[in-house]
């Protein structure tokens, strides 16, 4: 069953789904650009609730200030932007974790 369905040409980018699940999700995100590129995504598999939405580089460090996320449904829609070769790691998590 597909986790997220990725909308943005599939062009200089690379992305690994690393957990899925009704209250989680993470991916591994790599942009081969030379500009920041903005990008959109449908979650599938949370269940309804309140999340929380980070992004951060592959030591753990904010790429981003994190914030919530409501899902209220099966196609819950979100927008990040990722900076240009940096291993990014996306992660959204039940609130509170």
């Amino acid at each position: 069953m597909n986790a997220v369905r990725w909308l943005t040409e599939p062009r200089e980018i690379a992305a690994l789904v690393t957990d899925r699940g009704p209250e989680r999700f993470s991916a591994e995100l790599f942009h081969f650009g030379e500009r920041p590129r903005k990008l959109a995504a449908e979650l599938y598999l949370l269940a309804p609730g309140r999340y929380t939405l980070r992004l951060a580089d592959g030591d753990g460090q904010p790429l981003a200030d994190a914030r919530p996320l409501a899902v209220d449904g099966p196609r819950t829609r979100i927008e990040f932007e990722l900076p240009p070769r940096t291993r990014c790691v996306l992660r959204v998590d039940i609130a509170g974790k």
